[in-house]
């Protein structure tokens, strides 16, 4: 990865983070491993190991880190922001995200499970009879949609398929598309009352 620079007109300098996270020791492995069901890109794992060396990201730097548009930047960071792995300060342009409580545990304190959650509670080996995957193909036709897709009737007629198979709330149909619910519902459900 590219060093970040931070420079500073005030004083005519700027700082350089060069980070070895390709270098990681036990320590680092084991506390990564804590994240991996909220950070499953290497992406997001390298932005919370710089949140954490560093002490703050914004879009700029997990852009250069991805190597992707500001979209995905702001999604990715969003979503571990919503995970509570990262606070989000300022506004628009000048948001950028801390590291949160969650993400400054020590490795001993992440990784010792809740007493009494050792085994899983009686009656719940067999998963709820409402829940079940969607018809198939349905994955596989979200994941042909390009990430601004431009196309409405392609989303609305996957959405029509969602809601024919089952009841669903925008939350859920939003959590398919992995967008969010003010999106889905300003772009698709508008018309709706």
């Amino acid at each position: 990865m590219p060093p970040t620079f931070e420079p500073s007109r005030e004083v005519n300098e700027f700082n350089s983070h060069l980070l070895l996270h390709h270098f990681l020791d036990d320590y680092d492995q084991k506390w990564l491993k804590q994240f991996e069901s909220f950070a499953q890109a290497d992406s997001q794992k390298q932005a919370l190991i710089f949140a954490r060396e560093v002490g703050a990201i914004d879009n700029t730097t997990y852009r250069q880190m991805a190597d992707c548009d500001t979209l995905k930047a702001s999604n990715d960071l969003r979503l571990l922001r919503n995970h509570n792995l990262l606070k989000s300060k300022g506004k628009g342009k000048a948001t950028y995200y801390v590291a949160s409580d969650g993400l400054r545990a020590p490795v001993s304190e992440l990784s010792t499970p809740p007493p009494g959650l050792s085994t899983p509670p009686p009656g719940l080996s067999t998963p709820p009879p409402n829940l079940s995957t969607p018809p198939p193909g349905i994955f596989e036709r979200i994941g042909s949609l390009n990430k601004r897709e431009h196309d409405n009737a392609k989303v609305e007629a996957i959405i029509m398929d969602l809601c024919e198979w089952k009841p669903l709330k925008a939350s859920e149909i939003a959590g398919y598309f992995q967008k969010e619910e003010t999106y889905f519902k300003r772009k698709y459900f508008r018309s709706c009352a």
